[in-house]
């Protein structure tokens, strides 16, 4: 049935192994199956006996094509541990090579498709599949940028640096100001209510100025810019000057 829906359909065909039926005699067995095979326009390519004893030789390992044009080479080697001899055919790269990389490429993409599906609300999972995917030699840093608010070249390692940050600390408000969200809080205070024992209490403790100058002497200037505006270090050189107030 399956044979038949390929065939209709125009696929390529390649039908092999042990079919326990001698090709090599004139029997009606080998007739008929010979016969089957030629309705759906398939080649028997095996003409060497396939079992060999001491008082027989037969072909009962077959292989049948749609393509015998494309075959390169069909070898029965003398050797092997069972008493049929191994059958080997080698498709010309038109055919074999090209054939079975795309069915390893799609194979690849449904597995990945699949994890992706499975794994939506797992970043973990999902971070680890990408890690997979994605080519691990992009290494090569950009050398330069296009500013689109000016339509300019960034080329300068610093500024484009400083062009990354700003971007991606202001996307936040970009996309926030298309999109209408409700300020119904409602379901998230009734979840945080119901966690909390009546009993409990939380406060925030008065900063003092060193733990304020402390850690703005700290600060990783490597990262973006926060919503508070500082990153350089060079904002930090005095931090006496304003930690009162920020401490206030």
């Amino acid at each position: 049935m399956q044979l038949n829906k390929a065939y209709v359909e125009g696929h390529q065909l390649t039908i092999m192994g042990d079919f326990n039926i001698d090709v090599s005699k004139n029997t009606s067995d080998s007739q008929c199956w010979l016969e089957s095979m030629g309705d759906l326009h398939l080649h028997q390519i095996v003409t060497e006996s396939t079992r060999v004893t001491e008082n027989t030789s037969t072909l009962l390992d077959h292989v049948f094509t749609s393509v015998p044009h494309k075959i390169r080479s069909v070898k029965v080697p003398r050797i092997g541990i069972s008493d049929h001899y191994p059958t080997c055919v080698v498709f010309k790269d038109s055919f074999g090579r090209k054939h079975s990389h795309t069915t390893i490429k799609d194979a690849k993409t449904t597995y990945y498709k699949t994890c992706v599906e499975d794994h939506k609300g797992d970043s973990k999972k999902l971070w680890q599949y990408l890690r997979d995917i994605i080519p691990t030699n992009l290494k090569t840093a950009p050398s330069s940028l296009r500013n689109n608010s000016n339509n300019s070249s960034i080329s300068d390692p610093e500024d484009m640096c400083e062009h990354f940050n700003n971007f991606f600390s202001t996307i936040v408000n970009q996309y926030v100001a298309v999109q209408q969200f409700s300020s119904n809080f409602d379901k998230l205070s009734e979840m945080v209510n119901s966690r909390i024992n009546s009993d409990d209490a939380f406060s925030i403790p008065q900063l003092t100025e060193e733990e304020v100058c402390s850690y703005l002497r700290n600060l990783d200037t490597h990262k973006a810019t926060g919503l508070d505006g500082l990153i350089k270090s060079q904002d930090f050189e005095d931090v006496n000057l304003f930690n009162s107030s920020i401490s206030d």
